[in-house]
């Protein structure tokens, strides 16, 4: 009963930091390029990918949203702008909104004091803002990963005074297949297996996961709208 609760403890550690490595991979994948750093039996190497060109989308705000003569008018032109370009030179499909959490409070310190009548039928509820249908979620996640020197760093998923929309039926998370017999090569999201080691007698969990988010670079839109003050 010990050993099987040491395994269970283990297998669940193991399916933890699996997780945070899905997350990780998901976080960059939505930038057009993965660079992580990933732990191996030899220690921590860097993983790449690039989607396409590895260049996203992007567009650029004519009137920041912070500033104080920017309206909601303003920033529902800005959406209209971005889904337009999405469709047009990335993919055709329903556009949404992740937001940074500074550009969240921007946006909902623009909303708030507005009387009905001049909202254009803007509402703020729980980590969510909608400008006339247009849907703006707060993207305040993080992911651990790891610098040139091997120091460990946290990264925003969405960085500050920052968003990007996405074409929401682009974006999938596949799975490729595991390197072991065991599991019969199969493209699994986890696969752990105990093996007996004799000296020092003791049982070894191995565990393997393939994560592989499919994306396409222009399916994505990245843009500030606050202002960004050099220093």
């Amino acid at each position: 009963a010990l050993v099987t609760a040491e395994i269970d403890r283990i297998v669940m550690k193991l399916m933890e930091t699996t997780d945070k490595t899905r997350d990780a991979l998901c976080a960059q994948a939505i930038t057009g390029k993965i660079d992580y750093q990933m732990q191996a039996d030899s220690g921590f190497v860097r993983y790449g990918v690039t989607y396409g060109t590895g260049a996203t989308l992007s567009y650029t705000v004519p009137k920041k949203w912070d500033a104080s003569g920017t309206t909601i008018a303003d920033i529902l032109t800005d959406a209209i702008a971005v889904r337009r370009k999405l469709n047009e030179e990335g993919a055709s499909g329903e556009v949404g909104f992740l937001v940074s959490p500074e550009v969240f409070v921007a946006m909902a310190n623009k909303i708030t004091p507005l009387p009905d009548s001049k909202r254009m039928g803007a509402t703020v509820t729980a980590n969510e803002i909608n400008v006339a249908g247009f849907i703006f979620t707060l993207c305040d996640g993080s992911y651990d990963d790891r610098d040139s020197s091997g120091a460990e760093v946290v990264k925003q998923e969405v960085a500050a005074k920052k968003a990007v929309a996405w074409v929401k039926d682009i974006p999938e998370l596949t799975y490729c297949a595991v390197d072991d017999l065991d599991g019969n090569l199969e493209a699994i999201p986890f696969f752990s297996k105990t093996v007996k080691v004799d000296d020092p007698s003791g049982i070894r969990v191995i565990s393997e996961s393939k994560p592989f988010p499919m994306v396409s670079e222009k399916a994505f839109l990245w843009f500030e709208p606050l202002t960004v003050v050099e220093g």
